[in-house]
């Protein structure tokens, strides 16, 4: 039930695309009815006068066949496309939606490598299942059309060609069922293989220093060794299925060959007859095959429903839920055509999974073109206060307004160019460093080159031999951290937003670098800053000061004003002083 309700969620999402797919599919797969009716009246119009020549209106009416027939595949065939896109693009979608929803420390709960085959193998698995679906009308639309015609024609022959058939087909279902166990098994093998390797390649340092490289060889020859099995008894089953779908075409013919025999002695089939039931069989045949593969896709679309759940982290209705997908984000348009006044939060909570940490009850306003920095203690929920701001963690309550209009979705909305946000410890992609700049945006190179001038990294940029084109490495190994984090910065002020969150910007960054890039900020400041820091000088030139303590805001103000009333920010310059 958990599959077929996943697969009927795919289908309404889209529903009249689906509906002329299936129109087209079924077409396709009934049409082929049409070809050994003609050739029946052909051979009996030529048994009853030799000399008759019908052989010329066969001849044009399959070539106006095959022309129909070739239009219905080629539309069909593109109608298929675009919804089996859509199909496999929305599971992704909402897989990779969720994935970004969650706090840094609720991560996937499968290994990386495993999520990919999930999200690769599974999405596809569901996408053939729905585009199988329109096939199985037509096939059953083709069933039926043949049964009723062999049945008008001589239901003797048909009964004794079917009997065999139907005991036959049952065996190549339950060899399917067999078939799609290990099938299944083979690729949760898979799955676990690809899942050493790719956390093997992320801690190569920690095997390498505990010395487990044979371990670790020893765990995935045994890995492999189990994947084997199950691949090797899914080829088994799979050869097996074949060897019956041939042996139930031969046993459907001969069975025709002896009925239509006996019959076409009495007079009551002729070698039109003969012909059609031949020409049927194989396609119905065929139908028989269809649907023990189908019915076994359904019985793995379970365990690729439940895998994709599982990386979800949700319920079925998240992971084909389509109003995200077909959204104009109306919230971005919304405030990517009004400039920022003022910005503000309302009883903002959000508590950490299966903990009472978190942030209670924020509330502050930011106005335009100032420096607000958030400050407090280690723990305080400064990059929490962030993130739940900016709609990556969903709130327990709480509001965020825009100009006093309210943003009803902060992750949608809050996004560049209209807003950026730098954590404490960027990422960098394995590409260029232009690639990392852009990130596929098509930016203009003086807007490039001002973010890499305000951040700092042209010095750097002028010592690499390649420039812009420059491999930064995997997450940007080759670059030490402080040109990782100015690199991040450059990234977010490159299409010059409203709003730069930057979280602890300048933790990697030496005296000199830190005051300089600070520097240059401040002295084009071109939009509003939210910064969690605690060097003092960015808390002397900032224009408002929250201090946070156990996720709460216990004062806020200026420089001068803390220091003069908040015991706790006095606190917090005496701990900097001392380091």
């Amino acid at each position: 039930m958990k599959a077929l309700r996943t697969i009927w969620a795919l289908i309404v999402a889209r529903p009249w695309l689906y509906a002329l797919d299936v129109f087209l599919w079924t077409v396709i797969h009934a049409i082929p009815l049409v070809p050994p009716l003609l050739l029946r009246q052909v051979l009996d119009a030529l048994v009853e006068d030799p000399g008759a020549e019908p052989v010329w209106y066969f001849v044009a009416a399959m070539s106006g066949y095959a022309i129909i027939r070739i239009g219905f595949i080629l539309a069909g065939s593109v109608i298929d496309a675009v919804h089996r896109y859509h199909v496999s693009a929305l599971l992704r979608y909402n897989v990779m939606r969720s994935v970004f929803k969650r706090p840094g420390s609720a991560a996937i709960a499968v290994p990386p490598g495993e999520a990919l085959d999930s999200v690769r193998d599974d999405t596809e698995h569901l996408e053939d299942t729905v585009s199988w679906v329109a096939d199985f009308f037509g096939e059953l639309m083709f069933g039926i059309g043949a049964i009723i015609i062999m049945l008008g024609i001589n239901a003797r022959v048909t009964a004794i060609v079917f009997l065999p058939l139907l005991v036959i087909g049952v065996i190549f279902n339950l060899a399917s069922l067999r078939l799609e166990k290990y099938r299944a098994a083979s690729r949760d093998a898979a799955s676990a293989v690809t899942g050493v390797i790719g956390e093997t390649f992320t801690a190569v340092q920690a095997v390498q220093m505990a010395q487990a490289e044979e371990p670790v060889a020893r765990h995935l020859k045994k890995l492999n060794q189990t994947r084997a099995s199950y691949a090797l008894r899914e080829r088994k089953y799979n050869h097996l299925l074949d060897f019956s779908s041939h042996c139930t075409i031969s046993i459907g013919i001969a069975a025709i060959l002896l009925a239509a025999g006996h019959e076409m002695r009495l007079g009551g089939f002729t070698v039109g007859d003969f012909a059609l039931f031949v020409a049927y069989l194989d396609y119905v045949t065929g139908i028989a095959e269809f649907y023990g593969y189908f019915v076994a896709y359904i019985q793995q679309g379970v365990v690729a429903v439940t895998r994709l759940q599982n990386l979800l982290g949700g319920t079925i209705k998240e992971l084909t839920e389509s109003k995200y997908w077909f959204a104009k984000a109306k919230e971005q348009k919304m405030a990517s055509r009004e400039k920022l006044e003022q910005l503000s939060v309302r009883d903002l909570t959000y508590l950490h999974p299966n903990s009472s940490t978190g942030i209670h009850n924020i509330t502050f306003d930011i106005a335009a073109s100032t420096l607000v920095v958030i400050t407090g203690r280690m723990g305080s929920g400064k990059t929490t206060l962030l993130r739940a701001l900016l709609g990556q963690l969903q709130p327990a309550s709480g509001q965020v307004y825009w100009n006093d209009k309210l943003i009803a979705d902060p992750a949608m909305a809050l996004t560049p160019p209209l807003a950026t946000y730098v954590r404490q410890t960027p990422l960098l992609l394995s590409g260029t460093i232009e690639e990392n700049l852009l990130l596929g945006h098509a930016v203009e190179s003086t807007a490039l080159g001002k973010a890499i001038r305000l951040a700092v990294f042209n010095q750097d940029l002028d010592r690499f031999d390649h420039g812009l084109k420059t491999m930064v490495g995997v997450r940007g190994v080759k670059l030490s951290g402080g040109q990782v984090q100015r690199l991040a910065a450059a990234r977010a002020m490159v299409h010059s937003p409203e709003l730069l969150v930057f979280d602890d910007l300048s933790s990697a960054l030496d005296i000199k670098t830190e005051e300089e890039m600070w520097r240059q900020l401040f002295a084009e400041r071109q939009g509003t800053y939210l910064v969690v820091s605690h060097r003092p000088q960015v808390l002397v030139a900032a224009d408002k000061i929250i201090v946070l303590k156990n996720g709460s805001i216990i004062d806020q103000g200026t420089y001068p004003e803390l220091k003069e009333r908040c015991e706790e920010f006095r606190q917090l310059l005496s701990a900097q002083e001392s380091a």
